[in-house]
């Protein structure tokens, strides 16, 4: 995966600054980013109370997404996804691995 932070030479070393933060939010959260430009951007965050706090805003709504927004497809449905899956050359795919989950 290319890592969008890491490589601009405008943007080399050190903490990053607010704009990219906010812009790499969701790639940080979910631990997507190279470790340089993760490390970049946790920096900022130690030093940015307002960044940190929207870090930590974003991170609990995700959680209590995750936690309060899961369901199981119906049994009809899943068996009908799972044949279409192998009609298209996946046949490894078993109907206990299909759930719909609302958060990413």
């Amino acid at each position: 995966m290319t890592d969008p932070v890491a490589g601009r030479p405008d943007r080399a070393g050190g903490p990053c600054g607010c704009d990219e933060a906010y812009e790499h939010l969701l790639e940080y959260l979910d631990s997507a980013l190279a470790p340089d430009s993760a490390e970049r951007i946790r920096a900022h965050l130690a030093e940015c109370d307002e960044c940190s706090s929207d870090v930590s805003t974003s991170d609990l709504v995700r959680r209590l997404l995750r936690r309060c927004c899961v369901e199981q497809a119906p049994e009809q449905l899943r068996v009908k996804i799972v044949d279409r899956l192998r009609q298209g050359g996946y046949e490894s795919i078993a109907i206990t691995e299909i759930q719909v989950d609302a958060a990413p």
